[in-house]
């Protein structure tokens, strides 16, 4: 049985950090970002980029934040750790790392993020690169961690079968997840499938 990340995705190659990563963040993140600038407290607000894991993908986690920073929290409740970062410096080093790499509709997200910092940042100004990634996805390293955030292996005994799995919402944002659940069935020559859980649809 295997359902875990592999930490050999990150090695001394950045680039190939740098497609998992947004594969990674597409698949299985979420960035807040604030409505106000400050807290009653006057304590300025920062957006807030988070990526949950298993509880068995903490060796991961760590090794996440060594190289991104900022905090882990551990939601025992939900059998998870949870990677965030909220510092302008790490921030601002997220939108560099992943900016261009993207593919799919989360990308509308990362626009607003560009768009907070330029306008509570002056001293760098960021272009959101919009257009989908489109390179071939078996070209770098973002399916692997589109994978990692959202597939999972399964074998059943009886009849005796091996199963992939990889899963995605139908919509964010109003934007279809199927182009790009499209481009990875094809690539393996599957066919794609619409299934529900829980009154919400899934590719």
């Amino acid at each position: 049985y295997i359902n875990k990340r592999s930490i050999r995705s990150i090695n001394s190659n950045q680039f190939v950090f740098y497609d998992y990563l947004a594969g990674l963040w597409e698949g299985d993140g979420h960035l807040w970002i604030p409505k106000n600038s400050h807290a009653p407290s006057g304590k300025k607000y920062h957006p807030q980029v988070d990526i949950t894991f298993g509880e068995k993908e903490y060796p991961l986690v760590l090794k996440l934040k060594s190289l991104i920073g900022d905090t882990i929290r551990h939601k025992k409740n939900n059998n998870a750790y949870v990677l965030t970062l909220s510092s302008f410096g790490d921030l601002d080093r997220f939108i560099k790392l992943v900016n261009g790499r993207l593919r799919t509709p989360k990308i509308i997200k990362f626009l607003d993020l560009i768009n907070w910092k330029n306008n509570n940042y002056y001293s760098e100004s960021l272009t959101c690169i919009s257009e989908p990634f489109d390179t071939n996805l078996l070209s770098n390293s973002w399916l692997a961690g589109f994978i990692d955030a959202n597939g999972s292996f399964d074998i059943r005994i009886n009849p005796t079968r091996v199963r992939f799995r990889l899963e995605q919402r139908k919509e964010f944002l109003n934007k279809s997840y199927e182009p790009i659940m499209k481009q990875i069935s094809q690539e393996f020559n599957l066919n794609l499938s619409l299934s529900k859980h829980n009154f919400k649809s899934y590719f």
